[in-house]
C-alpha cells in the first residue's frame, strides 16, 4: 500500500519532523505499512524542524512540493534516492 504523508519540517540533519509527539506513534505505523511512502510538504517545509523527530529522509521514496525547492535540496533529497515530483 502507498501511504501520503504531511511533515511540518523536512531536514537534512533532522529529518522528517511534527509539531506534535503523538502524531509520531501514527505515523511511524503508517510508514511501517507502507510499500511506498509520499511525503506532501511545500518548499517553505524544506530546511525547517518541528518538534518531534519522525526519522530521516530516507524513510521517504517520494516528496510532492511547489516549484520553490531549491536545486541544492533537490539534489540533496535525489542523492538519498528520493524522487522529487514538482506539484503544478
Amino acid at each position: 500500500e502507498q501511504r501520503f504523508l504531511p511533515s511540518a519540517g523536512l531536514s537534512f540533519e533532522a529529518g522528517l519532523t511534527c509539531p506534535a509527539i503523538g502524531d509520531i506513534y501514527v505515523k511511524r505505523a503508517m510508514i511501517k505499512a507502507a510499500s511506498k511512502v509520499y511525503l506532501l510538504a511545500d518548499s517553505t517545509k524544506i530546511g525547517r524542524t518541528s518538534f518531534s523527530s519522525l526519522g530521516s529522509v530516507d524513510l521517504v521514496d517520494t516528496l510532492i512540493t511547489d516549484a520553490g525547492i531549491s536545486d541544492a535540496d533537490r539534489n540533496g533529497l535525489e542523492d538519498r534516492g528520493v524522487r522529487v515530483i514538482i506539484a503544478r
